[in-house]
């Protein structure tokens, strides 16, 4: 017992702050007095060193907070992001939705019915048709607008500009080479541009890497390396598994928080870490949600379809969620996944976070380059 108390107490002062977006935000607060996943990351509930993929949607929220890719982030058909993106190169399918907005050092395509809330700034936009942005759109290159595209804001590119046929641009249109305006769109007042610079997408991965290294550090106990087949309870600690670590499908692993202030559960898996279709991680007796949940591993981490994983997921390689699966957060907060060195990728309709989980929107800014200063 006497263990066990030490090891909340040190979740409170520091292994609470590891959960990026649980119940931290930005970092600060009392519990969260230096954030293991510090700096951009800890405004993220998506992080991948290589691409992020998500299935199609049939309604639900996608992502809860913010997605942050080395290179590229596709949202299949209805895909959401309740935050924004920065990354490489975006594409959007159809009927697609960014709530807040994007930032590509590349391309950004947003596909028919698509729609980004905030700002874009690319090096070249596409927008298909009826494609929306109700920001400002800022392009260092080349712009298309399809049919009935609509910019709520203003257009700037520093070569092309080409608006498709009943398009509309609300504000203004700068352009730097050439201008195409199709005879049954309409725009703002046109004006020479220089362009904007091309964003820089700062390379993140080495962040998630020390906080697997520091989780590893942790002492713990040893769990049996193999297949959990039963439903079992845990109590707060760290824990560890030289090896992989799997469940059987449809089972319950309850997280037992023992109403203690803060608590905190580490699982630190040397190699791959396996769900189950249908399982179901479920922490009880924390009544304030303050505790905090995360799944370390070495390798990768796979989620069966309809998995109901509580936690923040790190891990070295790839990320992959089954259809209709879910990633939330201990209580009110989001959890997330952060891959090390590969990609993730979330199956159709599944969820990472959850509606109204704290952080999904405190990093939300609908424009962060400053409206109408062209």
């Amino acid at each position: 017992m006497q263990n066990t108390k030490k090891l909340v107490i040190f979740g409170s002062l520091f292994l609470f702050s590891t959960v990026a977006q649980a119940g931290c935000g930005g970092g600060g607060g009392p519990f969260c007095p230096t954030p293991l996943l510090g700096g951009t990351l800890n405004g993220q509930s998506v992080f991948s060193h290589t691409y992020t993929t998500t299935g199609a949607s049939l309604g639900n929220q996608t992502v809860w907070g913010s997605v942050l890719s080395n290179q590229d982030v596709t949202l299949g058909a209805g895909g959401k992001v309740s935050c924004n993106i920065r990354t490489r190169d975006i594409t959007m399918g159809d009927s697609a939705l960014v709530s807040g907005y994007t930032e590509t050092s590349g391309d950004t395509s947003i596909g028919a019915n698509a729609i980004v809330m905030g700002d874009v700034k690319s090096a070249d936009l596409t927008i298909g048709a009826n494609g929306q942005i109700f920001g400002d759109s800022r392009n260092a290159r080349d712009s298309t607008t399809g049919a009935n595209a609509i910019i709520h804001g203003n257009l700037d590119s520093g070569r092309s500009v080409t608006i498709g046929a009943t398009a509309e641009v609300k504000g203004t249109v700068g352009w730097g080479t050439a201008l195409v305006i199709s005879a049954s769109a309409t725009t703002g007042m046109p004006y020479a541009s220089a362009g904007w610079p091309l964003s820089v997408i700062g390379d993140e991965h080495l962040g998630v890497t020390a906080a697997q290294d520091e989780l590893n550090a942790l002492p713990s106990s040893v769990l049996a390396t193999g297949d959990i087949s039963t439903s079992r309870l845990f109590a707060p600690g760290v824990y560890s598994v030289t090896g992989l670590l799997s469940t059987t499908a449809d089972i319950t692993l309850y997280l037992d928080a023992q109403n203690l202030p803060d608590a905190s559960f580490i699982f630190n898996i040397s190699n791959y870490l396996s769900f189950g279709a249908g399982t179901v991680i479920r922490v009880i007796n924390d009544p304030s949600g303050s505790a905090s949940v995360i799944w370390n591993t070495g390798g990768y981490t796979s989620l069966g379809a309809h998995a109901k994983i509580v936690g923040t997921i790190l891990a070295n390689t790839y990320i992959s969620t089954g259809a209709y699966s879910t990633v939330t957060g201990p209580g009110t907060s989001c959890g997330g996944v952060f891959s090390a060195t590969s990609y993730v990728t979330i199956g159709a309709n599944a969820t990472v976070g959850g509606e109204g989980c704290s952080g999904a929107t405190h990093y939300c800014d609908y424009d962060p380059w400053g409206n109408n200063d062209n």
